[in-house]
């Protein structure tokens, strides 16, 4: 039972985080054209704008965080364990008597 409460906590905290995204990137196309663009196009402009324009920004943040929240809650609650996957893939010793093999 704990694995579908995992498993809808999880999509949730995905819904919230794709939306929250939307929400931030709207909020800068509010403020200006080449701040949406730059939000969209290159990488450290989102934390920038947060920065900047937190009174705007704030809603969607903590609406992103929440997200962040109820994934990692799903993750814990699903039970998806080293032990239950059958441990580790590959031993320490197998990437390098794979490699050997080569």
């Amino acid at each position: 039972m704990s694995g579908v409460i995992g498993t809808v906590l999880v999509l949730a905290g995905a819904l919230l985080l794709i939306g929250s995204t939307i929400w931030l990137l709207i909020e800068a196309f509010r403020v200006g054209l080449l701040w949406g663009l730059a939000v969209i196009f290159i990488p450290i402009v989102p934390l920038i704008f947060i920065i900047v324009h937190w009174e705007r920004a704030k809603g969607a943040v903590g609406y992103y965080v929440l997200g962040w929240i109820l994934m990692l809650a799903g993750f814990i609650m699903s039970g998806h364990r080293r032990e239950r996957l059958g441990g580790p893939i590959l031993s320490p010793g197998a990437t390098a008597s794979m490699l050997a093999s080569r």
